[in-house]
């Protein structure tokens, strides 16, 4: 019996596959010259091509597929201490604009200190742009293109099964933060959101504008999280300082409870929007609001013989017994 395959995966999957590596080295340049936003949209490019490869598993060969998700791995994981620092080196600089003058000098050591972390952080930005750049990085990333095989599935319904899972994820994050409120939790809520909008980005061609809307309504309360995450790590980089400033303490103290109650403030405004997500609710009754691929694929198909795609192996297969059939006649 002939092994059918969807004739739509591995198109979608190669095009998101290119799209998301070509993004990823158009950031390189601005990266490698250190600007702040430069490092930023190439760590975020190297976090979307990740959910590409983790979202389109099933498509590459896992020899070819684990090497170059390490690699790309090892860039965002490069570029990680440094945006953090150069985001908390920003909100630093805010906060000096609205506190009074009095404490500048004590903001103004901080802020050293960090600059002196960050200039540490130079190495591993230079090795994450030098392995995006690299030769290795290129094969891999060829390798991974020649070797897709098969789908097993129809890739509608791998698309319905990932998003599922990413909102079963997100709903797990989210009992566990309400049963233990701790920042630990609040932040494995945050990046269940950015999972799942990561993964309804890459298929947001299948759903058309319902899954736009979706996107942004996640985007909005993956945005406030990270505000308040960013608040968080604020804070963490003061209360160290302020260990090792003893002469500015006080100053610190002041900002690091300007610092809580507007990290409070971000908690609560999350706390009320979230309850518009029923993640009570199993992900099918969820995501009803999705409603029909926009896309059709090899659903509802697989008995049109026009439409069927043979793999390799049925092509052979084929030709093996064509061959027998002329050597009998």
């Amino acid at each position: 019996m002939t092994r059918l395959r969807c004739a739509r995966a591995h198109s979608v999957a190669r095009r998101a596959l290119r799209e998301r590596a070509a993004t990823l080295r158009r950031n390189v340049r601005a990266a490698a010259a250190h600007d702040v936003e430069g490092i930023h949209d190439l760590r975020v490019a190297s976090r979307r091509l990740r959910a590409v490869l983790a979202d389109h598993a099933p498509y590459y060969r896992k020899r070819a597929l684990k090497p170059f998700r390490k690699q790309v791995r090892s860039i965002t994981r490069g570029l990680g201490t440094a945006r953090e620092l150069d985001v908390t080196v920003h909100l630093l600089r805010d906060w000096r604009k609205r506190l009074p003058k009095s404490s500048h000098p004590a903001i103004t050591a901080v802020l050293r200190r960090l600059r002196m972390l960050r200039e540490t952080e130079s190495g591993a930005v230079d090795a994450s742009c030098g392995l995006a750049r690299s030769p290795q990085f290129r094969a891999a990333y060829d390798a991974l293109i020649e070797n897709m095989k098969p789908p097993k599935r129809c890739y509608l319904a791998e698309v319905i099964k990932t998003i599922k899972k990413r909102y079963a994820d997100l709903a797990m994050a989210y009992t566990a933060w309400q049963d233990n409120a701790s920042d630990e939790h609040l932040h494995a809520v945050r990046i269940a959101f950015k999972k799942l909008r990561y993964s309804c980005e890459i298929c947001q061609p299948v759903y058309g504008s319902s899954m736009a809307k979706f996107i942004a309504k996640l985007k909005k309360d993956q945005e406030s999280l990270g505000a308040w995450n960013d608040q968080r790590i604020l804070r963490n980089h003061v209360v160290a300082s302020a260990a090792e400033l003893p002469s500015h303490a006080k100053s610190l103290g002041i900002l690091i409870a300007r610092i809580d109650g507007q990290t409070a403030r971000l908690l609560s405004k999350f706390t009320k929007t979230v309850k518009r997500w029923p993640l009570h609710e199993s992900p099918e009754a969820a995501l009803q609001s999705l409603g029909t691929p926009a896309r059709s694929c090899c659903e509802g198909r697989r008995n049109a013989a026009s439409k069927l795609v043979l793999t390799k192996n049925a092509l052979k297969k084929r030709d093996r017994k064509k061959s027998i059939q002329t050597g009998r006649e």
